[in-house]
């Protein structure tokens, strides 16, 4: 059986969700070929026009309708499907119509977006070119990554009777930082994920918490103002996955990084260790030569590597280094626009940091970002919300490669939030910054105190070194193990959807 995975940013310049699948799809290949799991990958994107030209190759394998054209591309081992098309502003206007009135969907602030047009006009085709995509295979459900892909899904819930599994990577309530805009687009796509999924996945435990506290009472007011349309079934079995969804809040985990409901779960990202455990004694003397390079005169270095953005916590960090020894340096890689760049840089000189904080504008390579990684004393990710946190894994990697070469690796330093709080365990595989729950914030005074900690030498370091290695070596980060755990997630999703059919007699989605 074939799950339909429905993913955006597969196509250069890639995001975080072009990682997550491209590491996930190798493992799930094999998880199927051993029989660990009975579902097999079949991916669907849309081609992106800012992506270079030849980046994907024309396809045939489908039939799709006028006006759409397909294209394919091998990710992560597998041959992934695009699709490119668009929607005359008659096309556009019906559509987001039947957007908000089935699924309460406020397109007017975002309807002139480019991408989000881009977005509307794969939504409406990917269910159009489906039927050529069911003759050829038996598709068992539809696995949609975020908002960027759920409306695909409610219509084909909708008009075929896939099941619907909805996995939340981050919630528009957390990256507004507590103050979401209710009328986009994004934020009621979320809400309604929560009506429509048979079964609904975030990437942590503590995410998944989150995200129903928050948009759970959202959730119920959805229902109640569209259960005159859908019908009295419908919304009895509406108030049953409710009650699912509240039971999931009363679970505690059994184990630190996993939790599974009937209707819910929280569940981690992996990464792969190989090319950690690859690295020589010499790459990290490089990287410490290009730490002295680029900061000379510093005793010690802390790493950090993100966003340019508030949510990140980088300008906590400024205010932070104020306080922090002056013998120890930070070394900032980001990506920033022109203006941006200028602007960030009167704030490192408006904190009278500019002597112990260099900013590397651009992103680099991953053998060199590996290097650095392995080099700092520190990684220091003082995010303000993160509901999973790649990089604390590759934090704790570094450790790991550090340790095979016989040297100490670097102290992971992370804001106590989301994924985070869950792969960090303070003082024993790295440091939490304490935080105020709900407000994202970090106090300054609190990260300048936890990194004059984690300076420190001796052997403090070197047992957070070990734990760090001990910690992403877990079964829970291997993406075999996960791929695994999606398949028995996905039957999950199918038996709530059958259940679902049977109460109400016929196909939920209408």
């Amino acid at each position: 059986m074939k799950a339909l995975f429905v993913v955006t940013e597969l196509q250069k310049p890639v995001g975080g969700l072009h990682r997550f699948t491209i590491e996930l799809l190798p493992a799930w290949r094999k998880a199927f070929e051993e029989g660990r799991t009975e579902f097999e990958p079949l991916v669907f994107s849309f081609k992106d026009p800012f992506a270079p030209p030849d980046d994907l190759a024309p396809c045939n394998d489908f039939r799709v309708p006028e006006g759409v054209k397909l294209f394919s591309a091998a990710r992560g081992g597998e041959k992934c499907y695009f699709l490119e098309s668009s929607l005359t502003p008659e096309q556009l206007a019906a559509f987001q119509k039947e957007l908000w009135e089935d699924y309460g969907v406020r397109s007017l602030k975002h309807a002139a977006w480019n991408f989000y047009q881009q977005l509307n006009a794969f939504w409406k085709n990917l269910p159009e070119v489906f039927p050529s995509v069911r003759d050829a295979h038996d598709v068992a459900l539809v696995d949609c990554q975020d908002w960027l892909a759920y409306p695909a899904g409610f219509l084909l819930k909708k008009r075929f009777g896939l099941p619907l599994y909805c996995r939340m990577h981050s919630c528009e309530w957390g990256r507004a930082l507590g103050a979401p805009e209710t009328e986009s687009p994004q934020f009621t796509i979320e809400i309604a994920a929560l009506q429509e999924a048979d079964f609904f996945q975030s990437v942590s435990v503590g995410e998944a918490r989150f995200d129903l506290y928050k948009l759970l009472s959202l959730k119920e007011a959805l229902t109640k103002e569209k259960s005159a349309k859908r019908g009295p079934e419908w919304t009895e079995r509406q108030k049953v996955k409710e009650a699912e969804y509240q039971a999931f809040l009363l679970l505690e985990p059994r184990a630190k990084n996993a939790l599974a409901g009937k209707r819910c779960a929280g569940v981690p990202n992996g990464i792969i260790l190989g090319p950690w455990k690859a690295i020589k004694r010499e790459e990290v003397v490089e990287g410490r030569k290009a730490f002295e390079g680029i900061l000379p005169g510093k005793e010690k270095y802390a790493f950090f590597v993100g966003r340019p953005a508030k949510i990140k916590g980088i300008y906590e960090l400024l205010d932070a280094f104020k306080e922090v020894d002056p013998r120890f340096g930070l070394v900032i890689a980001s990506s920033f626009t022109p203006n941006n760049f200028e602007e960030f840089m009167r704030e490192v000189g408006e904190r009278g940091v500019q002597d112990r904080v260099v900013v590397r504008n651009g992103w680099i390579d991953e053998r060199l970002k590996k290097q650095l990684f392995c080099a700092a004393d520190v990684i220091v990710l003082p995010s303000l919300y993160e509901p999973f946190g790649i990089v604390t894994l590759e934090g704790l990697a570094a450790d790991l490669a550090c340790e095979n070469n016989g040297l100490a690796g670097p102290v992971v330093v992370v804001g106590d939030t989301g994924g985070m709080t869950e792969t960090i365990e303070s003082g024993v595989d790295g440091l939490k910054v304490p935080m105020e729950e709900d407000k994202f914030e970090i106090k300054a005074e609190f990260l300048a105190d936890v990194l004059n900690t984690a300076f420190r030498d001796g052997d403090f370091k070197k047992r957070i070194s070990r734990g760090g290695a001990l910690r992403v070596q877990s079964p829970d980060y291997d993406w075999f193990n996960i791929a695994v755990t999606y398949g028995s997630l996905y039957r999950k999703c199918v038996d709530n959807y059958n259940e679902y059919r049977n109460a109400v007699g016929g196909t939920p989605g209408v």
